[in-house]
C-alpha cells in the first residue's frame, strides 16, 4: 500500500487531479506538493476529506491556496504533525 507520494514540482496538477487521486489519499501518510501551481482550495478541500491519516503535507510555494483552504486542512487532518506552506502567497 502506498503510503508516500511526491508531487513537487508537477506544475500541471489540478484540483481535478487532486480529485482522482482521492480515494489512494486516505493511505498516505506523507503527501508533497510542492510547486503545484494549479492546486486551488478547491483542491485543499479534498486533501482535507480524505487525508484522515496524512502525518506530513508539504504545500511550499503553492500559489493558488488562501486562508479558506488553510482552515479545511486544519479542520480535516487531525493526525497531521507536519505542515509545509513556504512561499504561499496568502499565509497569514
Amino acid at each position: 500500500m502506498l503510503t508516500s507520494l511526491n508531487l513537487s514540482g508537477a506544475e500541471k496538477v489540478t484540483d481535478a487531479g487532486i480529485q482522482s487521486l482521492s480515494p489512494c489519499i486516505a493511505a498516505l501518510q506523507t503527501l508533497q506538493l510542492d510547486n503545484a501551481y494549479q492546486i486551488s482550495s478547491v483542491g485543499l478541500s479534498l486533501i482535507a476529506k480524505y487525508g484522515i491519516n496524512l502525518h506530513h503535507l508539504s504545500l511550499a510555494g503553492c500559489l493558488k491556496i488562501d486562508g479558506v483552504g488553510f482552515a479545511v486542512i486544519g479542520e480535516g487532518c487531525r493526525a497531521l504533525q507536519h505542515l509545509n506552506l513556504s512561499g504561499c502567497r496568502y499565509v497569514a
